[in-house]
Parts: C-alpha cells; structure tokens; sequence
C-alpha cells in the first residue's frame, strides 16, 4: 500500500462523493445533485457558478478533515455546452490539488454532469477554461478542523473489535 494520499471522485446522475485516503484511513462528502439543483432553480441562483462553488468547498472539507491544512491550490479545467450562465452540460478534470505542499493523487477526477439548466436553441458560444484556486483556512477554523483530526487519530490507535470465532 501507499502512504501517497488520494483524492478519489465518484460521480453518478444523482451524486458526487468525494473521499481521500491514504491506505484503509479515509474521509467521505457527497454532494446529492437533486436537492442542490432543485435548490438553485428555486432561488434563480446561478447553477453553473454556485455548483463549481460548492464542489471547490466539498474538497476542501475533505482534505482538511483528512489532514487540516491552511491552503489549498487546487486546478481544474471544465468545458460546457454553453456560457456557465446558461449551460446545460458541464466537464470537469481535476488536474491537481495540493495542501499546504501536499499534493494528492486524482482519481476518477474527469467527469460530466448534465441536466444543469434547460437546453436552449440560440446557445452562445462554448465555455472551455481553466480554474486555479488558492483557497484558504481561516485560524479558527483550521483549530477545529486540528482538534477532528487528533479525535481521529485516536480512534484509529484503538485496537478494532474482535468477535467471537475470530482468531488473533
């Protein structure tokens, strides 16, 4: 096994799941697709935009509840039907993430998600870029995020339950 850790994106129409680990130790988000659209088309908020948001926020709580960190530099492409505005369909590749010099191994980082906004007949020009975030941990929150990681810890010391029939 590898002491490298990983970033591993999982994908369907209903969810994104996000989860790093590093050999059996992990940590795990979702964000469920329905709720959080439904959510945006009810308030008119920007889809595209509030959606890259919220997935940039998602890794973020996952590194630092895997391993607390002030910054993380995180790089992603993403392609789109139309302008984010109005796109239906999105593609993202996640290129790389790193925190606070740590840089994660990315697996199943390339996937799409449709279905976004109503397709329309008069698009604008296709929306192809590259997004390069620094995102940073305020103090008071990293503390939190510290204290999570050494309650963790812990629980990863203990000596895991034994049933009966099981041998040593």
């Amino acid at each position: 096994m590898s002491s490298e850790p990983i970033l591993l994106i999982k994908t369907s129409d209903r969810k994104i799941i996000i989860r790093t680990r590093i050999d059996d130790d992990f940590v795990e988000n979702e964000i469920l697709l329905g709720p959080i659209l439904a959510t945006y088309r009810r308030n008119n908020d920007p889809i595209v935009s509030n959606l890259l948001d919220l997935f940039e926020s998602v890794i973020k709580r996952t590194v630092n509840e895997f391993i607390p960190h002030e910054n993380l530099l995180m790089d992603y492409d993403i392609i789109a039907d139309d302008s984010l505005d109005y796109a239906s369909v999105i593609s993202i590749t996640l290129n790389s993430v790193e925190a606070d010099g740590i840089k994660y191994k990315i697996e199943g980082g390339q996937f799409t998600i449709s279905n976004l906004n109503e397709d329309r007949e008069d698009k604008d020009k296709p929306y192809k870029g590259n997004i390069n975030r620094v995102l940073i941990t305020p103090k008071i929150v990293l503390k939190k995020y510290q204290e999570m990681y050494k309650k963790r810890q812990e629980e990863l010391k203990k000596p895991k339950r034994q049933y009966v029939g099981e041998s040593f």
